[in-house]
């Protein structure tokens, strides 16, 4: 429930903006560093690019890509790609999840032979305005997600498919893909189909929400029903760690129910209706059980930035780094070159840096 917890304490930071994120959004996708794009990449993705690159390789990775995190590892993986670098062994040795995702779950699946990666799932709730490509008019989500109540009216579009191999066209193409539900403090939007097997909380749940809550608030402070609410049914933030494995196998359930036979159907539905409150109580005790995280919490991302520095250190001292060219004595800034920053970075430095990567060499 890691994923979870950040994206809990995360989800309300603030962005640049509707329009400021959907530039980003489109730009990311035009330019994510495949043969569409004329290889061109976005800087935040060529930086990715060396993150993953420069991996310890005796580590098994489980990495979760959250929002538009997808569309910059498109184009790092891409990049990989283009650069014969591979990740894992196709196996368990790099394991990828998707949360929220604006990028269709098939374009990461395409990089699973080359870069030696599995993806596990893709995780979007009904009401995931980023991730469900109906609440952004297409703009931002690439899937068109599929439950029980719409599985024989959502169909996939062969000309939509076709559209993600065609330069900036392909920002427009979707195919279908399961959705997740998200529990609610009433019923009284039941008869939707984004809501119609979302489950109520009661009052049981919300006062153990409440008691772990109290936590962080002064004497007689609590959650508003608002703030509960935010909390367990946040469309594009409230996930956790299993939600991916989850949505995969109700999306494998519902594709087999479209030609089962009635008695088969019958005994479908209900293994995909467990699911989808499996998925929903896992939601609603992690916010019981987990660490009480608001978005304006403390330290937050201070803490995960010392957690990041602990690990370094960690392996630095195990000489995990020492092949990439970083001093062999465990003391910092001891007889090093003093840093000359370059006015830019281009393409050639990158693939150049990866080419020597590979080889164990730093430039």
């Amino acid at each position: 429930m890691v994923l979870g917890l950040l994206v809990k304490g995360l989800k309300n930071f603030k962005t640049r903006g509707l329009v400021a994120d959907g530039l980003e959004c489109v730009v990311g996708k035009v330019f994510d560093g495949s043969k569409s794009s004329f290889y061109i990449a976005t800087g935040v993705s060529r930086g990715a690019t060396i993150a993953f690159a420069s991996g310890d390789k005796s580590v098994n990775y489980d990495t979760g890509t959250y929002s538009q995190g997808n569309i910059v590892t498109v184009g790092a993986f891409n990049k990989l790609k283009n650069n014969n670098i591979k990740l894992g062994n196709e196996e368990t040795s790099f394991l990828l999840r998707m949360y929220g995702s604006p990028t269709k779950k098939s374009t990461m699946v395409s990089f699973e032979e080359p870069l030696g990666i599995k993806v596990i799932g893709s995780a979007a709730n009904m009401t995931d305005f980023v991730a469900h490509s109906k609440k952004s008019l297409g703009i931002f989500g690439e899937t068109k997600l599929v439950n029980l109540a719409n599985v024989d009216k959502v169909k996939n579009n062969k000309i939509q498919n076709i559209l993600g191999v065609l330069p900036v066209l392909k920002i427009f193409t979707k195919e279908t893909g399961a959705g997740l539900y998200l529990p609610q403090l009433n019923d009284e939007k039941k008869e939707k189909d984004d809501y119609k097997y979302s489950i109520v909380v009661g009052d049981n749940e919300i006062n153990d929400i409440q008691k772990n809550y109290s936590n962080i608030f002064v004497e007689g402070v609590k959650l508003s029903d608002k703030g509960i609410k935010s909390l367990i049914s946040y469309s594009h933030g409230t996930y956790t760690y299993e939600s991916a494995a989850i949505a995969e196998s109700i999306g494998k359930k519902l594709e087999e129910y479209k030609v089962a036979s009635p008695a088969r159907k019958e005994k479908l539905e209900k293994e995909i209706k467990d699911l989808y409150i499996k998925d929903q109580v896992n939601k609603i005790n992690l916010m019981i059980y987990g660490p009480p995280i608001l978005n304006d919490s403390p330290f937050l991302l201070d803490e995960v930035n010392e957690y990041n520095k602990g690990e370094f250190v960690k392996k630095y001292g195990y000489g995990n780094y020492q092949d990439k060219g970083l001093p062999k004595n465990k003391e910092m800034n001891k007889s090093q070159k003093p840093y000359i920053r370059k006015d830019s970075t281009t393409v050639l430095d990158i693939n150049e840096y990866l080419r020597n990567l590979r080889k164990g060499v730093d430039r």
